[in-house]
């Protein structure tokens, strides 16, 4: 088992040259902060080629450049088998070997050398060693030689756990505890290995999918370039469709259409001609019958106007006689409704109809008046009543923009009204009246005084503006107004309750008048105030001190809002009984307006109905002469009419003959100039197309329209003029090369899906290693786990979660661990909060040191103020347990008065801080404890000479 025998420091820290020897069970590392205890462990840590405490470098600890910088420690060689520890070094086999760092200085640049020496190797050797370069090692060559002789990579995990960090082993989370095993005990090239053939399996697995994605892209520009082909050819058989049409159909169709045009044209010419011989006759025909309907025309004509020109007359004078009868009727008809509306309406007083109207309508003003002082009243009080049962005061506006502007200036300030209470409801109005305007005092703290006050001077604030008074109240006199009244706030004004205790409560006048002999002023509940000047009334209309009076106030403001709405409803009843009779009074006065005018007027009804039956007469004759006018009239327009239109159709007809005859014989003319023009452009067709001269007729009418040619000929050059495709014959070439192009990347892939194949068996071989390594070093690390176990009389059970034969699963395992320490079957998480202090740090202290190997060559440890927080009791606990761990320990701790911690170590180390007038430390102080048998065995003869002696007393 490897243990520290001593430990040497030259030019280190604080420390100039001492050497220091270590008990092989506990050595304590004794000392205040600042005295060296850190710098002794990383001393230690240097010379195993160890990482030193966080924050700390190597620079921290040179104490003279001039010089080289050593650590050496001499420590146990012991035998494994037949062979030595170190003795892969060198074959070394003696007891013990020097081991250690020199740190030396050249041209600015410290270096790190290492050595291994036999024996407690002097000074001058260790000098001679590092200066022959074949000698010393670099720290690459010398961690595997620690390693062989058990200071391996967990251990040095071990001894790099700093300060407070002992206890909080058992704290760590299950998944970060398993990698820290892992990473300790685990077989460091098969875990490389893992990770090294993941990576290559995401990285080919990555180049595959970028391969797949390229390939897909060129079977996308493949694709399109085949359509941009197939666009192409397309196009050029448009083309080649367009030339045959333009050079080949298009001239016979035009020879086709030339030829049947003049078959046709023949046919026509002779059929134009016989239809003009027929069109004469038929024209000479209707100019008879024509010249006879005119003449009978301007016969019927002139007997129409006769009959015209009497009904006219007769019209003239029927509608003479239908105004004057339509007058009199609409007259006579005006009366007899002004008869019927007067009838039954009895005569009265037009004064008193007038007076009656005056009346009701001042009543209905009235009440129309008191209806919206009632409703303005009605709004104040439900608004007030809202703003009260929302708890809050109805401050004057001048106070609200006060406190306003003191929350903008972001002042805190209170006013008096809410740091006053009275107590007594009897005696509320006669506080605040007493108080007046000091209720609406502004309190702030003194350092916000000036500032407020400036903003009181800016808004003209007629109220004080005062600081709070850190001072005591004074004390109520009986009988005063302050007796009644509770502060909210201790730190109101103390000339503010001085006032109200000044004034005393009397029931009465005559009793307040007979008090101010010994009182400076009296006050009656209903604020009757008087002093030495006289009496007055100074009762306050509003109540704004404390909350109760937000509750008598919302008392008294729905007493107001109900009365409101009360008067509201009678005075909309008074305006509607008012306005009701001024309706009637304007209405009889209507109907006394109508019935006199009926008694002026009723004389002429009588006269205006004999008129209307005499004119009634006169329009019945006219009517009749002139119906028998309107009948004759009406035949004679008939025969008029039915002439016009014979003569008018026949003048169309005429019209048409003449129109039909000259378009027949143009047709006629031209149908012959046209057939000597086809004939010319025939014979011109055939001699200017040679393919056309032994044409057929038969094939000619065979031939399609030339219309039909046409029309595809131009439809044909506008599909070839706006063609929107491909019209590059180069692109046949491009489809070729990236034919090419797709199948060499297609090969591609092939080889990248089989580099992944390849990949995927090698992860899997390696991930089977994986978890082979996984499950070794949780079992060796239960082992060790439960053999510390036993020795603290604990047990602990442990088992890794997750453990799936998937990547993503592997990342993610945990380890378990539970704990019982009563030896029971009742087991927790080690990191439950139900663990004793002294527990925890057993736990945390098995979990660590069970990172070690569990062999013999695991027999250091170093905790850094391991005791840190526990009480006397738990320092027993963890002293026990590390007493019985066969290891060797270099604790630390700092200067305590409790001497518990001390005793926990065989050899205690002293530190002491370097005084500045020194130019290094102390040599430290070093106190061998006895062990426990030699300890016991003292004890035991302390107790029999003490009762030795006082046996000999008694017998003296």
């Amino acid at each position: 088992m490897l243990k520290i025998r001593s430990i040497a420091f030259l030019n280190f820290d604080c420390w100039q040259n001492f050497t220091l020897e270590l008990d092989p069970s506990t050595n304590m590392i004794a000392g205040p902060n600042g005295s060296g205890k850190t710098s002794f462990i990383d001393g230690i840590r240097l010379a195993f080629n160890g990482e030193l405490s966080s924050g700390r470098r190597l620079s921290d600890y040179i104490l003279d450049r001039r010089k080289n910088t050593m650590v050496k420690l001499v420590v146990d060689n012991p035998r494994e088998g037949r062979s030595r520890i170190f003795s892969a070094y060198r074959n070394l086999q003696t007891e013990q070997v020097s081991i250690g760092c020199v740190v030396i200085h050249r041209n600015g640049v410290s270096q790190k050398r290492y050595f291994i020496l036999p024996g407690d190797a002097p000074l001058e050797l260790v000098q001679q060693t590092i200066s022959d370069e074949r000698e010393w090692l670099k720290p690459g060559e010398y961690s595997p030689y620690l390693a062989r002789a058990g200071v391996s990579r967990s251990l040095m995990q071990l001894l790099a756990i700093e300060q407070g960090e002992t206890h909080k082993f058992c704290q760590k989370k299950p998944r970060e505890l398993f990698q820290t095993i892992l990473q300790a005990m685990g077989d460091h090239d098969i875990l490389e290995s893992y990770r090294r053939a993941r990576s290559q399996y995401e990285e080919v697995s990555q180049d595959l999918r970028a391969a797949t994605g390229d390939l897909n892209v060129e079977e996308h520009k493949l694709i399109e370039l085949g359509a941009q082909r197939s666009q192409y050819r397309e196009f050029e058989s448009m083309g080649k469709r367009l030339q045959t049409l333009a050079e080949e159909t298009r001239p016979r169709a035009e020879l086709a259409g030339l030829a049947l045009e003049a078959e046709k044209l023949a046919q026509s010419v002779n059929s134009f001609k016989g239809h003009l011989t027929d069109l004469r006759g038929r024209i000479e025909e209707k100019e008879r019958d024509i010249r006879g309907w005119t003449e009978r025309l301007a016969r019927v004509n002139e007997e129409a106007g006769n009959l015209q020109a009497k009904a006219v007359d007769a019209n003239r004078r029927l509608q003479a006689l239908g105004e004057q009868l339509g007058g009199v009727r609409a007259r006579r008809e005006a009366l007899e409704q002004l008869e019927a509306k007067v009838a039954g309406i009895p005569a009265r007083d037009p004064a008193e109809i007038e007076r009656e109207y005056r009346e009701a309508g001042a009543a209905a003003a009235t009440a129309m008046a008191a209806c919206k002082l009632t409703e303005a009243r009605l709004a104040t009080y439900e608004a007030e009543v809202r703003q009260l049962e929302a708890g809050l005061p109805s401050y004057p506006d001048f106070v609200l923009q006060m406190r306003g502007e003191l929350e903008r200036a972001a002042i805190s300030h209170s006013l008096l009204a809410e740091l006053v209470e009275p107590v007594d409801d009897d005696w509320r109005v006669a506080v605040e009246s007493a108080l007046g305007g000091l209720r609406f005092m502004v309190l702030v703290d003194p350092r916000d005084s000036v500032k407020a006050r400036e903003i009181g001077r800016r808004l003209k604030y007629r109220h004080y503006v005062s600081e709070y008074d850190p001072g005591p109240l004074p004390q109520a006199t009986p009988g005063s107004l302050l007796e009644v009244v509770r502060f909210n706030d201790a730190r109101v004004p103390g000339w503010v309750a001085d006032d109200l205790d000044r004034i005393f409560r009397v029931k009465s006048v005559r009793e307040g008048y007979q008090g101010l002999k010994k009182h400076q002023a009296t006050i009656t509940p209903d604020a009757y105030h008087q002093d030495r000047r006289g009496g007055r009334c100074i009762e306050a209309q509003d109540l704004f001190c404390g909350r109760r009076s937000l509750e008598i106030r919302l008392e008294s403001a729905r007493r107001n809002l109900a009365e409101a709405r009360k008067a509201l409803e009678e005075g909309r009843r008074e305006y509607a009984s008012a306005d009701q009779r001024r309706r009637a009074a304007d209405q009889a006065a209507a109907e006394q307006l109508r019935r006199l005018e009926w008694q002026r007027q009723a004389p002429e009804l009588d006269r205006r109905r004999e008129e209307e039956a005499a004119l009634a007469g006169q329009v019945a004759g006219l009517e009749d002469e002139r119906n028998a006018l309107d009948g004759a009239r009406t035949k004679a327009n008939k025969e008029s009419s039915r002439l016009e239109t014979k003569i008018e159709d026949g003048q169309k007809d005429l019209v048409s003959l003449r129109t039909e005859f000259t378009g027949t014989e143009e047709s006629y003319n031209d149908g012959l100039i046209r057939q000597a023009d086809l004939e010319v452009q025939i014979r011109d067709r055939r001699a200017a197309h040679p393919a056309l001269r032994d044409v057929t007729a038969e094939e000619l009418r065979r031939c399609p329209r030339l219309e039909t040619v046409d029309a595809e000929l131009g439809a044909m050059k506008v599909d070839v003029e706006n063609f929107q495709g491909c019209r590059d014959p180069g692109i046949e070439l491009a489809y070729v090369a990236q034919e090419h192009a797709r199948d060499d990347l297609r090969n591609h892939v092939e080889r990248c899906r089989s580099e992944v194949e390849r990949g995927q068996d090698e992860l899997a071989a390696c991930r089977r290693d994986y978890i082979r390594v996984i499950n070794a070093v949780v079992e060796r690390y239960r082992r060790n786990t439960q053999r510390l176990a036993e020795i603290a009389g604990f047990k602990v059970r442990m088992a890794p979660q997750g453990l799936l034969e998937t990547d993503d699963a592997l990342e993610r395992v945990e380890l378990e661990v539970e704990v019982s320490v009563d030896g029971g079957e009742t087991f927790r998480p080690v990191s439950t909060s139900k663990l004793s202090g002294g527990q925890r740090v057993i736990a945390s202290l098995i979990l660590m040191m069970s990172l070690a190997d569990s062999g013999s060559r695991t027999g250091l440890f170093i905790l850094d103020e391991p005791f840190a927080h526990l009480s006397m009791e738990r320092i027993d606990e963890v002293a026990e347990f590390i007493d019985a761990v066969d290891a060797q320990f270099i604790l630390t701790t700092p200067v305590t008065e409790n001497a518990t911690v001390l005793n926990t170590a065989r050899r205690i180390i002293t530190m002491t801080i370097k005084r500045l007038d020194q130019p290094h430390a102390d040599r430290p102080i070093v106190a061998q404890a006895m062990a426990p048998a030699a300890a016991a065995a003292e004890e035991q003869e302390a107790e029999r000479e003490a009762a030795a002696a006082k046996g000999g007393d008694s017998h003296a």
